[in-house]
């Protein structure tokens, strides 16, 4: 059975269960990385996050949001990124937020927390987790996570 292992914030680890070596990983690296140990057969494949997608032509798209003076707020680039994502998934609606703080306070806002509600969130997380639902009022409960798996134990929730 294979199993996922986090080995740095930069990097997932798959290891076969056999004692596959970790190997140091450079977050700038942008290749996959197999490892493959000739004795033993353990394996372990490294596969990179948080690695922004470059196509080419960034440039010329922030060239021309900046001399449009169309970089802020629902514009050109805003509207094609809404359009696309309603022609690819067919939502009714879209809203684009800066961040993921700013997705889970609307998404607070849309919940209608109030004063008295309580929302479960996993122990292992980012402060604006919580802040999201304290700036609504409600308790934030915090249930520990699976270790496996690193999300919320279900097992765990009263």
């Amino acid at each position: 059975m294979k199993r996922c292992k986090l080995i740095s914030r930069s990097c997932l680890s798959w290891k076969n269960g056999r004692g596959a070596r970790r190997h140091s990983f450079s977050p700038r690296s942008v290749t996959n990385t197999l490892s493959v140990d000739p004795y033993s057969g353990d394996w372990t494949i490294k596969i990179p996050f948080n690695i922004p997608y470059i196509s080419g032509n960034e440039e010329r798209y922030l060239l021309d949001a900046l001399q449009s003076r169309a970089h802020c707020g629902n514009r050109t680039y805003s509207e094609k990124c809404i359009t696309l994502l309603k022609e690819k998934y067919g939502f009714h609606s879209i809203f684009l937020t800066p961040s993921c703080t700013a997705a889970m306070e609307m998404g607070a806002l849309l919940a209608d927390l109030s004063p008295g509600d309580e929302v479960i969130l996993p122990s292992y997380t980012f402060s604006s987790t919580a802040n999201a639902i304290a700036l609504r009022g409600a308790k934030p409960v915090f249930c520990d996570v699976d270790p496996d798996t690193m999300n919320l134990n279900v097992e765990l929730i009263e």
